[in-house]
């Protein structure tokens, strides 16, 4: 006979593959930014500074408050599929299109 010590499984969570892409889908629905010169030296996006990986697993729990996935599998998530930082693109514009957007202002107020 067994007592059934050591076969719990309620917390050996793993994580489904299925909630796997309903973290990837929650992510990639946040607006995203790239910066216009860095795009060739980084494919890194940037979202929303006011965002961090803790309060988009709040919100995903609020949208699949069944779906059982912890802080660190959320994290592990977004390190491992996605490119993104926090905050606004370091460098949005390269100096030709600052030049040339100079030359269209000086233009514009000569006429």
């Amino acid at each position: 006979l067994s007592d059934g010590r050591g076969f719990s499984t309620s917390h050996n969570k793993e994580t489904t593959d299925e909630n796997k892409e309903l973290i990837k889908q929650h992510i990639s629905s946040f607006p995203m930014q790239e910066s216009h010169y860095s795009r060739s030296q980084s494919n890194k996006g940037c979202l929303d500074p006011n965002l961090n990986i803790k309060r988009m697993w709040k919100l995903f729990l609020i949208l699949h408050p069944l779906s059982g996935v912890s802080l660190h599998m959320y994290r592990d998530v977004f390190n491992s599929n996605f490119k993104l930082r926090f905050g606004a693109p370091r460098s949005d514009t390269c100096a030709y299109c600052d030049r040339l957007f100079i030359k269209l202002i000086a233009a514009e107020t000569e006429e």
